[in-house]
């Protein structure tokens, strides 16, 4: 399955990093033999990934915080300039 062919891809030593995205779940099961040095989450939050077990494995975890924050409000004003018209 998908976790098996993760926890291979993290324990094979071939990657340093792993640029994942939410459909990526980064379990203690997944991490428990990883050879990778981090995770770079494309996403907002940590939602797919066990952060204490990528942290007792020595696995750095990032992410992309605020990414989306000006886009979301730029959409709502734009839905209140679009009730009032």
């Amino acid at each position: 399955g998908g976790d098996a062919a993760l926890a291979r891809l993290v324990a094979s030593g071939v990657y340093d990093v792993v640029v994942a995205a939410l459909d990526q779940k980064f379990t203690a099961d997944v991490l428990a033999d990883a050879r990778i040095r981090g995770i770079a989450n494309y996403a907002v939050g940590y939602n797919n990934i066990d952060v204490e077990a990528a942290t007792a494995a020595g696995v750095r975890v990032g992410n992309t915080p605020d990414v989306l924050t000006d886009a979301t409000a730029d959409i709502a004003l734009l839905l209140i300039l679009g009730a009032y018209h």
